[in-house]
């Protein structure tokens, strides 16, 4: 038998065009006018699935972690890039480090003297200049936090201003001078008020050696609080914040207990000095933080 080849006539190409590809005239009012592609593809997607809803966005929106009603708020896309913070921090740690190679001794002496009595009667001896020149490094470090906890929280904002980063820090930087420095005034009026010196030069000596101490411990967690990522640069903020919190309470503490131990001195005084003048900026801290 004779093989017998089927033959098959060519068939033409064709394209596979699905319906939902083709343009669909009823889409818009205006025929003539071509849909964008996101109103295209929604309408698409309405006809197949239940209606979308379009809500906020974290792309577009943040919401505060401490805030309670959980308001949305948008993003600041034109972030400080902190390259001016840089460089204070830089100047800081390039002083620390000039201060512990040539005055070794000395700088750890006083940090010893925020937790011995030895060290810290050793440390009376001696001019207080010295401490109150390492002290000025505590000013640059501490505005800084204040200005974390100010600039993340956008409390420049809230009284309608939108301050550039080196303003707001320069704020920061005049409200912790003048507060040490008023706070100083004031202990020395009182001292002079009640006519008892020594107290006095005891008092402000610890205070200028905590402040010693919190430029050395507050340095890094500051850093971290301005240079970390969006998503847990709070958890650095609040991290920073509680250090000085618990420092501040613990100077207060210190300060109490040379006083009472050294000297006979009015317990309602000191009552009210620390309360008004120790404790209150802490309870206005803690409450921008947490409340």
């Amino acid at each position: 038998m004779k093989d017998s080849l089927s033959v098959h006539l060519p068939v033409k190409d064709t394209l596979f065009i699905p319906l939902y590809i083709r343009k669909d005239t009823s889409f818009s009012v205006k025929a003539d006018s071509t849909a964008n592609f996101r109103d295209y593809v929604t309408d698409i997607l309405n006809d197949s699935f239940p209606v979308m809803e379009y809500r906020p966005s974290l792309f577009v929106n943040k919401t505060y972690i401490c805030d309670r009603q959980m308001k949305m708020q948008p993003v600041n896309h034109n972030q400080d890039s902190h390259g001016w913070a840089f460089i204070v921090l830089f100047f800081v740690l390039s002083v620390m480090a000039i201060v512990m190679k040539l005055f070794n001794y000395r700088y750890f002496e006083i940090l010893r003297s925020c937790f011995s009595n030895k060290f810290f009667e050793v440390l009376l001896k001696y001019n207080n200049n010295f401490v109150l020149y390492i002290t000025l490094l505590a000013l640059p470090v501490i505005s800084l936090l204040l200005y974390a906890v100010a600039s993340y929280f956008e409390l420049d904002r809230n009284f309608g201003y939108e301050l550039e980063g080196y303003i707001l820090y320069a704020i920061a930087f005049a409200v912790v001078s003048s507060y040490i420095a008023i706070k100083i005034l004031l202990i020395k009026f009182l001292g002079s008020l009640f006519r008892n010196k020594e107290i006095t030069r005891y008092y402000i000596t610890n205070q200028l050696s905590f402040l010693c101490l919190d430029a050395l411990i507050l340095y890094l967690p500051t850093a971290l609080a301005l240079f970390v990522n969006d998503y847990i640069q709070y958890y650095f903020v609040v991290a920073a914040s509680s250090i000085f919190v618990l420092l501040s309470v613990i100077r207060a503490v210190r300060g109490l207990y040379l006083i009472i131990n050294l000297f006979r001195f009015s317990s309602v005084y000191l009552f009210c000095y620390l309360c008004i003048v120790e404790f209150l900026p802490l309870f206005i801290l803690v409450k921008v933080l947490f409340m």
